[in-house]
């Protein structure tokens, strides 16, 4: 698999403190890079459209009903040049109840012409939110599909759902069928927090839409990021020495998903061709007290799925971190810039998360947050994310609060528009363990 993988572990330092019974933290780069060209045929996909139906998505949204650019956008979507006659859709709205107005149909002629009929029936449905049962259906139907295949949800609302407990309860249940949901929020009004959650649990995306000419767009990055999923349903065992203990996974590139860590096996989701993809694996190690030396702390075990290659469960070879223990403060000094680059990345996440949470509560500190923002995207090199965080800022300072469309714009693009580090080598940046820890967040 080497010939079509290459997969990278990096600790983000070489050496930790000998004698050390305090906390130190130690950080790992898992990377993934499928080699261009390696797999010739593209992917089968199975889509799954769930469509809030509600009826506050006929209210007008920048001149435009909202379910009508939904519709338009979903027509788009079915005539995709990329999409074969092996692709497979299906159609579902949700309000007060949920409906499959299309079962998963082959995407040939007839398949094609009958997708068009049903996303028109989209404009039949009103009620209020119950977003779950739509969740439900789509669930029902891609239980039946393999698990290895690459599937898709994608899930548009514009209000706040009224069983978000059950929204969560049945996110779990995709995540563990590798379904990952690809949520998309309009304006102002729907809850940014469990569409985030709902995309971290399925290892998906989310999309803040406030300008509706972007949906477009989103429709079709989704459908070519589908069709390069070289590798899917991969999976992470960790075993780790006493006194190391696993903390924290998080995916920082292409886009930011928190990873759950429970069970033996961990579900990282699935890896794109022609683009790296990394996760960061976050240790506590505290209590060890070993003298100086070159010990064994952490074991990994990987194994993943390839539709296209017909392989199903493949496990690579294991990686096993070593770290020296040293009482060389010269040495304790030299950190990965590039594994730190991603950390960086993480916590400007956190960050703005917090930030926009403490705008009315605290609005002091809400600044210091947001300058703090500023310096991590400026040295990440995330232009994106600067900008808006410099809107924030500029919006804040007028005006003493920061809109609503500002706040869920700028946690979108910290999430989903991370960027790849520029750093590839290891450098002594003398700094401490403390200082570490602050421009980390750990």
């Amino acid at each position: 698999m080497n010939k079509i993988l290459n997969i990278s572990c990096i600790p983000h330092r070489e050496y930790l403190k000998a004698y050390e019974e305090a906390p130190q933290k130690l950080f790992i780069m898992l990377k993934f890079f499928p080699k261009i060209g390696t797999i010739k045929n593209s992917n089968d996909i199975s889509f799954v459209i769930v469509i809030d139906t509600s009826s506050s998505m006929r209210d007008s949204f920048q001149g435009v009903q909202k379910l009508d650019k939904a519709i338009e956008a979903s027509h788009k979507l079915i005539d995709h040049p990329n999409l074969s006659n092996r692709d497979k859709i299906s159609i579902i709205n949700f309000d007060t109840e949920s409906n499959v107005l299309l079962p998963l149909t082959y995407l040939d002629v007839k398949g094609k012409k009958i997708a068009h009929e049903k996303i028109e029936e989209l404009r039949n449905y009103s009620g209020v939110t119950f977003m779950a049962k739509g969740l439900y259906n789509a669930y029902n139907i891609l239980n039946k599909e393999e698990t290895e295949k690459v599937k898709r949800i994608i899930l548009l609302t514009d209000g706040q759902a009224f069983d978000e407990a059950e929204c969560i309860e049945i996110s779990y249940k995709l995540a563990q069928i590798n379904v990952p949901i690809i949520s998309l929020g309009i304006g102002e009004e729907y809850n940014q927090d469990l569409l985030i959650h709902l995309s971290d649990i399925t290892r998906g995306e989310h999309y803040h839409l406030s300008d509706l000419n972007i949906l477009d767009d989103i429709f079709r990055e989704n459908i070519e990021k589908a069709l390069k999923e070289t590798f899917t349903n991969l999976k992470l065992r960790v075993q780790t020495v006493k006194g190391v203990e696993l903390k924290r996974i998080t995916r920082i590139y292409p886009s930011i998903a928190e990873i759950s860590i429970e069970g033996k096996e961990i579900n990282l989701g699935n890896i794109q061709e022609g683009d790296e993809t990394v996760f960061v694996l976050e240790f506590d190690i505290k209590g060890l007290k070993r003298p100086p030396g070159r010990a064994r702390l952490i074991k990994l075990n990987l194994w993943a799925s390839s539709p296209n290659l017909g392989l199903k469960d493949m496990e690579f070879p294991p990686y096993e971190v070593y770290i020296n223990f040293t009482t060389d403060v010269n040495l304790l000094s030299s950190v990965n810039q590039e594994v730190l680059d991603y950390v960086k990345q993480r916590n400007l996440n956190n960050i703005i998360n917090q930030a926009t949470k403490l705008v009315t509560e605290n609005p002091q500190k809400a600044t210091e947050l947001l300058n703090q923002a500023k310096t991590i995207a400026q040295v990440t090199g995330n232009t994106l994310a600067l900008t808006n965080i410099e809107k924030a800022i500029t919006e804040f300072k007028t005006s003493g609060t920061i809109s609503i469309n500002t706040v869920k714009t700028l946690r979108f693009t910290t999430k989903t528009k991370t960027v790849k580090s520029q750093y590839t080598k290891t450098a002594n940046i003398g700094i401490s363990d403390n200082i570490i820890k602050d421009i980390t967040g750990a």
